[in-house]
């Protein structure tokens, strides 16, 4: 039998061999002179052995083989200076250690349209606009390859079918080092990306795939930038050293970011924007030039276990009316947070460890929700709010402060709870204006006050001990305001407006919001009786009002409050006044400081529920996140438990969990309200176990009787400067007397439809007279009343 070398010669086929051995060398007599030519004449699965040298040609691979480099990597080159190099639309073919210069700047080095090429060992040049392209219904696997390109991109995929870069250098490069585009779909696994000017990894279009355990330094771009639909997943990227950000997401497909680290980055160590929703995890971003984390663009996201250090930008900032959700984050060096721009940012379990300047900045009408808040060395205020700001913030512990514990000014109004502050080199509460309410807090050991109050500043102090601080503990400038309830100040007991003799307020300068309280209250529970009917409905709504009233006095007295929920269910037909009640009951709530704001948010099935799986759960956040600080008003909730007609999934269930939970997380900032018929509504209560521990109260709101129906039609006649006579009104109750009363009955709606109805009966009586007098023109007849239909 002839030996390997003969057969490499010779380039014939040995029958029964696998895989068939085909010989390609441009130096000897025998075998084929180019690559080309043993790729036409070999089979499917042949194996070609290429002998050192370079070979000028345009390589075209339209079956399975394999071409290997005999002498190992870098031994034989394949270029050509006009087209691409290689051109594959085989189902598998395989390259294995050649090297392959492009020479055509307007094509690809190795165009891939269809099938799969896999490069091995493999050391692509080119400078054209992209070294490696998988397009149409192609794809890569390459594996230990050297990519460079100073012309354009490293290697770019706009194929679905899935494709793989693995263990592989791509750099001096152009633009970017990978680029996913159209729909492309690439894993890039293990690889080195650098020194280019573009970015490290570009995906666009609704591109996917995966880029793990990656290496990414000197790009000019962003090191990593998702736009568009792409989703590509992000697990273990390093990134360092480059010129500009490391992460720039603004993607609106949800992506996943995990276990990956910034370092030494001269732009943010990520930048979410444009309506972003990532999912962050154990992001590590260190000596960030322009600062940590950057959100805007009313984006969202998850940011969980991330940690900033040493930026030379804020180490979170939240802007442009976004809203993410920080857990367990930590800030240390560097500079602080900010959160400003109308932005709602939620922190639970915030860490912000010896920054330079304020440890947490908020601004701008932002609304934040601060959880576990620490502040632990920094070189201004702990806390500083203003720009008419609010926000909540709950179980903060505020250690060396270089400024005020918590400073407020600029109008914000903040809230805070379970507040401890120790050694701040300024006060521990300081508002120079605006309005700051204070709770179960410690102000400990500051050589300045506990608490200031400057004269357009409003504090309230709530069950606050302000011990071992300087001067009398605490100051009020003259046109300050101050309420303290169940307070001790250096250790004597103070409530009311009774003031200690150690406070530096008279009492005529203490504020009484309790009155005005009372005052606002009452002229809510009066516009509610002002209400046409509902009789039972207004005396189950006062009596609610009392209870949380009394709720109130007893939390001021230091005893504890009784069991309630406030989350309610308004039973009854369309048109009886459920929303108004709603909107009343918040603003009660408010005035007695339940709800931060009192505000009413209306919904419905469609505000809640999507058409795909998970978008359900971020409508209904979305709607509660609107609602925080007051009422929640679901119309016609019954149908979020009613299954769908067709076979498809029904997501209103999954509104119905995603809400039992939500009400639980902010059990102390929201009220909800569900609305419906009386006999849908115990539906509704069984779909989930925790509704109806949550619901226990029913309001049931009656239809109108004829003659509350036509109290309303001369009400709504009235506001318009119509007037009703007697013979009107008694036409109208006959009417109403005679109306069916079915399921689509009005009530309010059909009293507004039948006024409605009778100025336009009205303006054609009237339309072909001469002269029409003032009476004419208000007074609304019997005639005017469509009897019909």
């Amino acid at each position: 039998m002839r030996d390997a070398d003969e057969l490499r010669q010779t380039g014939r086929i040995v029958r029964g061999m696998t895989p068939p051995l085909f010989a390609v060398s441009r130096d000897q007599q025998t075998g084929y002179r180019t690559i080309g030519d043993a790729v036409a004449a070999a089979p499917e699965g042949a194996l070609i052995t290429v002998w050192p040298g370079r070979y000028e040609e345009n390589l075209v691979l339209s079956r399975t083989v394999t071409i290997r480099a005999h002498g190992g990597p870098g031994t034989v080159t394949l270029g050509s200076w006009q087209g691409s190099a290689v051109v594959s639309g085989a189902a598998g073919a395989k390259l294995d250690g050649l090297t392959i210069h492009g020479g055509d700047g307007d094509l690809p080095a190795v165009d891939v349209h269809n099938g799969q090429l896999t490069l091995d060992g493999c050391e692509i040049t080119t400078r054209g606009w992209t070294a490696v392209l998988a397009r149409e219904s192609g794809s890569v696997a390459m594996r230990e390859c050297r990519v460079t390109n100073p012309g354009g991109a490293g290697v770019m995929s706009t194929s679905s079918s899935p494709g793989v870069v693995e263990d592989c250098v791509i750099e001096e490069l152009k633009t970017s080092a990978i680029v996913l585009a159209e729909r492309g779909n690439l894993v890039v696994r293990r690889s080195v990306l650098r020194n280019g000017d573009g970015n490290g990894v570009y995906a666009t279009g609704h591109a996917v795939g995966r880029v793990e355990d990656c290496e990414i330094y000197a790009v000019g771009k962003p090191a990593v930038a998702l736009a568009d639909d792409s989703g590509p997943s992000l697990l273990r990227v390093r990134v360092r050293d480059c010129a500009d950000a490391g992460f720039h997401l603004t993607t609106r497909t949800r992506t996943t970011v995990r276990d990956c680290s910034v370092t030494g980055v001269a732009g943010t160590g990520m930048v979410v924007g444009d309506g972003a929703d990532p999912l962050v995890t154990s992001l590590r971003v260190t000596r960030a030039e322009a600062g940590g984390i950057r959100v805007g663009g009313r984006s969202r996201g998850v940011f969980e276990n991330c940690e900033i250090t040493d930026c030379g930008g804020a180490g979170v900032a939240v802007g442009g009316a976004s809203r993410p959700d920080f857990r367990h984050t930590t800030v240390r060096d560097g500079h602080g947070v900010v959160l400003a721009e109308g932005s709602t940012a939620e922190f639970d379990r915030l860490d912000v460890l010896d920054v330079r300047g304020p440890a947490v900045e908020v601004h701008s009408e932002a609304r934040p929700v601060l959880r576990k808040l620490l502040v632990s060395g920094c070189g201004g205020d702990a806390v500083r709010v203003g720009g008419r700001a609010q926000g909540r913030f709950d179980q903060v512990e505020i250690v060396d402060a270089g400024g005020a514990g918590v400073r407020v000014d600029e109008g914000a109004a903040p809230t805070f709870g379970e507040v401890r502050t120790t050694r701040t080199a300024g006060p521990g509460v300081h508002v120079a204006d605006g309005s700051v309410a204070l709770r179960d807090s410690v102000l400990a050991e500051t050589e300045e006050p506990g608490a200031v109050v400057e004269p357009n500043g409003e504090l309230a102090l709530v069950r606050v001990e302000v011990k071992d601080c300087g001067g009398a503990g605490v100051r009020v400038d003259e046109g300050g305001r101050l309420r303290l309830e169940h307070c001790r100040v250096n250790g004597e007991p103070v409530t009311g407006d009774r003031v200690s003799h150690q406070v530096p307020v008279r009492a005529a300068e203490v504020r009484a919001p309790a009155q005005k309280t009372v005052e606002a209250t009452e002229d809510a529970l009066v516009e509610l009786h002002g209400l046409t009917g509902l009789a039972g409905v207004k005396q189950d709504v006062t009596a609610l009002v009392n209870l949380n009233k009394m709720a109130r006095r007893r939390t001021e007295l230091g005893l504890p409050a009784p069991p309630m929920s406030r989350h309610l269910v308004f039973a009854g037909s369309p048109g009886t006044g459920k929303t108004t009640v709603a909107r009343l009951y918040g603003s009660v709530l408010a005035e007695l400081g339940v709800l931060r704001q009192g505000h009413l948010v209306e919904v419905a099935r469609a505000d809640l529920v999507a058409q795909y799986v998970g978008a359900t759960a971020i409508k209904t956040t979305e709607a509660v996140t609107k609602a925080l600080g007051g009422v929640l008003f679901i119309d016609e909730a019954y149908t979020l438990s009613a299954s769908t007609a067709g076979s498809g999934p029904d997501f209103g269930q999954e509104a119905i969990d995603t809400l039992v939970k939500l009400m639980e997380d902010h059990r102390d900032d929201l009220v909800v309200i569900a609305a419906g018929y009386s006999e849908q509504m115990s539906g509704f209560l069984s779909s989930n176990p925790g509704l109806a521990s949550r619901f226990t109260r029913t309001i049931t709101f009656a239809d109108y009787t004829s003659a509350e129906l036509v109290t309303i039609v001369g009400q709504i006649a009235d506001k318009h400067g119509y007037l009703l006579a007697d013979d009107t009104r008694a036409a109208l109750t006959g009417y109403f007397d005679a109306l069916p009363r079915g399921a689509d009955f009005g009530n309010g709606r059909t009293a507004r439809k039948t006024f409605e109805a009778m100025i336009d009966r009205q303006a054609t009586r009237l339309a072909d007279l001469a002269e029409v007098s003032v009476a004419e023109l208000t007074d609304l007849r019997p005639e005017d009343l469509d009897v019909t239909g």
